[in-house]
């Protein structure tokens, strides 16, 4: 694996921070996390690895997938769905208010713009670090905090496949009790 069993990487400037690693089905191994470097605050990042610890170089750009025209931007989570498609879930800073997003990645690095008609979910009000699985079925579900007129709420939503809120998740309930 690797140079001796390990991998030594990173951009050519700044500060690296992973935050999440996860191997797919055939063992395609991707590495979520953000760069900061001293010109911009906060970029996400995924890096890919073949099973061998050598660059994944069908991936992203040379084996890296940065963000475009993201900045505060860190991703928290990453949790791989069928085919090697996986979702990467973060937050950004907008206007000093946290916002989270989803992304859907295609095994080669690029936005899979049938989740959402863009690859990518916004959400206003749910705070930092929210955390994504992939259900059997292919839904998403994110849970995060959410402040909302200076209370803390653990908020808990499912997306279908297509990108579009579950309206069956939770119809039972809105909170718990």
């Amino acid at each position: 694996f690797g140079n001796n069993g390990k991998v030594i990487t990173g951009f050519n400037s700044g500060n690296n921070f992973p935050s999440k690693i996860a191997v797919d089905e055939k063992g395609k191994i991707r590495i979520a996390g953000t760069v900061s470097t001293d010109r911009q605050h906060g970029k996400w990042f995924v890096y890919g690895f073949l099973p061998n610890g050598s660059v994944d170089s069908t991936f992203g750009n040379k084996g890296v997938l940065g963000a475009k025209n993201a900045s505060n931007a860190i991703a928290s989570d990453i949790a791989f769905a069928d085919s090697g498609q996986f979702f990467i879930a973060g937050h950004n800073i907008k206007l000093g208010q946290p916002h989270a997003f989803i992304s859907k990645i295609k095994e080669d690095g690029k936005l899979d713009t049938s989740f959402a008609k863009t690859g990518i979910i916004q959400l206003s009000h749910i705070s930092k670090s929210p955390q994504i699985v992939v259900m059997p079925d292919g839904r998403v579900i994110l849970g995060a905090m959410s402040t909302i007129e200076r209370r803390n709420y653990f908020v808990v939503t499912c997306y279908l496949p297509n990108g579009k809120v579950d309206p069956m998740f939770g119809s039972r309930s809105n909170e718990m009790k």
